[in-house]
Formats: structure tokens, C-alpha cells, sequence
């Protein structure tokens, strides 16, 4: 029941390089506890002073690292499958607080283009996302194909997405030379 108390946020910056077939990106998944002071133990359960156990995933296709504020035991597993890894982790989450886990990422590029799948989020109160995707020098963005979300470009050629965790967020973004 604490969970429906809880809302995340997601913001996440990448750079793309197709010539150094490199995506270097960081994220920051904020979790906020707004479990009132009135709560019934049958809201807090066990937990008399509010703090909320969450657990953090983050699928990924490429290394995550400097995975911060996990407490607990972290764990990755792949999923060969949807090629994607599992890193999971918990977070202890003070009543009234916001606790933001970091991280970062590496991918290796197959062609000119970079795709990003942002997943809905099975909480109560639906958070926010924010992804900013910015072409390294000598690159710009050449067109955002399958484009189920709706962002923009920007003055300095980044392509910005300002949404909800609602739904899935497929991105599918395709550089050439500027």
C-alpha cells in the first residue's frame, strides 16, 4: 500500500557518436515517498515510520554502471531473448523524501541509428520522463522514425522528450553527417 504513495521520475541525457559507434548516456530515476504523517499501520504495514522498500529496474542493451543509491543486494541478469539486461535493485525511500538512483550507460551502435524503449511504470501516481538524445560533433539528427512519442528538436540539434511513464516510449532515432 505504500506503493500508492510512491511516484518516479526518469530523466536520461545520451550523446551519440555513429563515426565512434558509441552512445555514452546518464540517468536518474527519482523516487518520491508521499506517504502522509496519518497513515494507517494498515497503509505502513510494518514499516512504522514510513519508509518505503522499492525495488529499481533498468533494462538495458548496453553496460550500466555507477549504479548509485541501491541498497541491498543489486542484480543483473540477461534476457537473451529481448536482448536486453535486467539490473535490479532496492532502494530505501524515507517518508516525505526523494531518493534519485544514478547511473550510466555505454552502448556500441550497429548503424547510424539509436533506439530507446522508455517503459510505462507500474505505480500508482504515473511520474514524468525526460530524455534528451544530442548528436555528437559533426552529426545532426536525420529523422525520428516510428515515432509513437512526440518530441522535439532543439537550438542546439538535441532531440528532447517531455512526457508520462503512462506508456511504453519506443524511440528510434536515425544521425547522418552535418
Amino acid at each position: 500500500k505504500l506503493a500508492s504513495y510512491e511516484t518516479r521520475d526518469l530523466r536520461f541525457e545520451v550523446t551519440v557518436d555513429p563515426s565512434a559507434r558509441t552512445a555514452v548516456g546518464t540517468g536518474t530515476i527519482s523516487v518520491t515517498n508521499n506517504v502522509p504523517e496519518a497513515a494507517s499501520p494498515y497503509v505502513t504495514g510494518d514499516v512504522i515510520d514510513g519508509t518505503s522498500p522499492v525495488e529499481v529496474v533498468v533494462y538495458s542493451r548496453s553496460e550500466l554502471a555507477g549504479a548509485q543509491e541501491w541498497s541491498g543486494e543489486y542484480e543483473a541478469f540477461e534476457l537473451p531473448a529481448q536482448s536486453y539486461t535486467h539490473h535490479a535493485g532496492l532502494v530505501d525511500v524515507p517518508r516525505g523524501q526523494t531518493v534519485d538512483v544514478s547511473f550510466t550507460t555505454r552502448h556500441e551502435l550497429v548503424a547510424d541509428r539509436y533506439e530507446l524503449l522508455v517503459l510505462a511504470q507500474p505505480v500508482a501516481n504515473v511520474g514524468s520522463v525526460e530524455v534528451v538524445i544530442t548528436p555528437a560533433s559533426g552529426w545532426k539528427i536525420a529523422s525520428v522514425l516510428d515515432a509513437v512519442v512526440q518530441g522535439e528538436i532543439t537550438a542546439d540539434g538535441s532531440w528532447v522528450l517531455r512526457d508520462e511513464l503512462d506508456v511504453h516510449k519506443p524511440i528510434s532515432i536515425v544521425f547522418e553527417p552535418s
